[in-house]
């Protein structure tokens, strides 16, 4: 947690006298936050979010203020709004996942802790969630979700939660049920998360590939296919300097010493080209 000195809260607060419209209110309501000065911050926080809405900063301070007052459906909101501005917001994104398992909403607490590991895979906190939870809910899907199996084949009964009611069978498909392509699409980018967590790219990326055929062009494929290209920039990048021979590094007399061994063989190659009669 930052600790803020009293002259350097003395100077935030008249940057804000001088300018009520700063965006400095975002670090002055963390410094009242740190000092529990809880209610100037809420204040000063809700505030500016007004006059700077499109801010992701103020709402994780606001969200943060929130939460330390054991406020965490209030906190989550002000999250979800920093994450909607900002979707790379490591802190936001921890926060939400932190505020959803207060509200007892471990699977999308879940959902949003992956993507922290996702974008920063030595986050310990969130590694340490995530485990748990895991652990808890992997009871819950059968082995074929696990399985590099085309979408197209899969059937509705092999990503449904254990013990739930069977689907009903459709006229056209009697073998199978009519699914929510919403929640199977979520189900399957849960699962290109996992891969990634653990470092599996090329899976995650056939995977994600199969899921946009069989769902089509989606904010958040796309998302993780930026995500998944970075990651595979920074593998070739990182293969490429092993690769690469090191070339010896040479010291400032060697290479005078190389010059003054060419120049002489030079003169002497001249020399050697002259007349008989001129040597």
């Amino acid at each position: 947690m930052p600790q803020f000195s009293a002259e350097a809260i003395q100077r935030l607060e008249e940057v804000l006298r001088k300018d009520p419209n700063s965006q400095a209110f975002a670090t002055l309501a963390e410094a009242y936050r740190t000092e529990d000065r809880l209610a100037d911050a809420e204040r000063i926080a809700s505030h500016g979010v007004k006059l700077h809405p499109q801010l992701a900063g103020g709402w994780v301070a606001l969200g943060k203020i929130l939460k330390d007052q054991k406020r965490p459906a209030e906190s989550l909101d002000a999250f979800q709004k920093a994450i909607q501005l900002s979707p790379e917001n490591l802190l936001a994104l921890q926060m939400a996942g932190e505020c959803l398992l207060e509200l007892k909403r471990p699977k999308e607490a879940l959902k949003l802790l992956k993507r922290v590991l996702f974008l920063s895979p030595q986050a310990e906190k969130a590694k340490r969630i995530v485990a748990k939870l895991e652990s808890l809910t992997a009871d819950e899907y059968g082995e074929e979700v696990f399985a590099m199996t085309k979408l197209s084949d899969l059937k509705p009964q092999a990503i449904q939660p254990a013990g739930s009611p069977p689907a009903l069978a459709s006229k056209g498909n009697p073998a199978m049920a009519p699914a929510d392509p919403g929640k199977g699409l979520l189900r399957f980018l849960s699962l290109v998360d996992a891969f990634i967590v653990r470092n599996d790219i090329s899976r995650a990326s056939q995977l994600l590939d199969e899921t946009r055929e069989e769902y089509g062009e989606h904010p958040e494929i796309e998302q993780r296919q930026k995500l998944l290209q970075r990651r595979r920039s920074a593998q070739l990048g990182l293969e490429s300097e092993q690769a690469a021979p090191l070339q010896p590094i040479t010291s400032r007399e060697d290479r005078i010493r190389d010059r003054k061994v060419a120049l002489l063989q030079a003169t002497l190659q001249r020399i050697q080209e002259l007349p008989d009669a001129l040597r």
